[in-house]
């Protein structure tokens, strides 16, 4: 199970002043893209007409995606999108903006990236003995890869497993050596039979509310949308106003998004999320 889901809190209803939403964060893989299919990842039409209106309103859009930054600049050309993200979330924790100077193309915003880089190293230095607990059982007792990287810098150790089945036995018994340690700031966020450790403070729903209080837009104001399971901390009344998830969500995605009182789409990716945006009376 994934780590950091939120929990039960009042729930969302259809907002009655469309002009009020400040922003538009989406996941990039199964969300807006349909990543079962690497020969057709393109954008569904109607969902990049109603970005375009939003934008043109006002309305910025965001990219909250697990893939590094060059992998997304890969999707995003592949994607063929007329316009660029007016902010990109890699790695679930790496704050980016435009900036055609930078020889990335994207540069940091504010000091978020800083202050998860200081948090990693921190977590490095006092719990290298959990992490080579877990490395130990998952290369001695399962088929997984273990993927370790030292520095934390942007990030820190991964696990591919070769099961979703197997994945559920390794977060077990990462949950167990946790508590066995009193690990707390230790987290992780799966996605299927990936998993990339983190700290609890740094994941997708922190980011995207830094980036929220940055720009003064408050959660009542956001939209945020996923269908795997790390995404869950970005689905969460605290950090959005309005949730929702394409059809093709985990199930564990869909029922939080219903429970939250947010909006499952009937239809797939791109497609889905322009059925919650109109749901919410975003759009037209």
């Amino acid at each position: 199970m994934a780590d950091n889901i939120p929990g039960s809190r009042k729930t969302s209803t259809p907002a009655l002043v469309p002009s009020t939403l400040g922003i538009v964060c989406v996941d990039f893989d199964g969300t807006l893209v349909d990543s079962q299919h690497p020969t057709d990842q393109s954008v569904h039409p109607s969902l990049v007409r109603l970005i375009e209106r939003l934008r043109s309103e006002g309305v910025l859009w965001v990219i909250n995606t697990g893939r590094t930054l060059e992998g997304l600049k890969i999707g995003l050309e592949i994607a063929a999108l007329p316009f660029t993200p007016d902010y990109v979330i890699t790695e679930e924790t790496s704050l980016l903006v435009p900036a055609p100077d930078h020889p990335d193309g994207w540069d940091t915003h504010g000091d978020w990236n800083l202050q998860r880089d200081l948090a990693f190293r921190s977590l490095l230095a006092e719990s290298g003995h959990v992490f080579e607990e877990i490395r130990t059982f998952v290369t001695r007792q399962t088929q997984a890869r273990y993927l370790a990287r030292t520095d934390g810098t942007g990030g820190l150790d991964e696990i591919i497993a070769a099961s979703e089945a197997e994945m559920e036995r390794i977060c077990h018994r990462i949950e167990e050596v946790r508590r066995a340690h009193g690990a707390d700031p230790l987290g992780y966020q799966r996605n299927t039979i990936y998993l990339r450790f983190g700290h609890r403070g740094f994941q997708k729903g922190s980011t995207l509310a830094r980036l929220g209080t940055s720009l003064g837009i408050p959660a009542e104001r956001i939209f945020a949308a996923g269908d795997n399971l790390n995404d869950l901390p970005m689905l969460d009344p605290e950090v959005a106003g309005w949730l929702a998830c394409p059809g093709n969500s985990h199930p564990l995605v869909r029922e939080t998004v219903q429970r939250h009182g947010g909006y499952t789409a009937r239809s797939h990716t791109g497609e889905g999320l322009t059925e919650a945006l109109r749901f919410f009376g975003f759009g037209g």
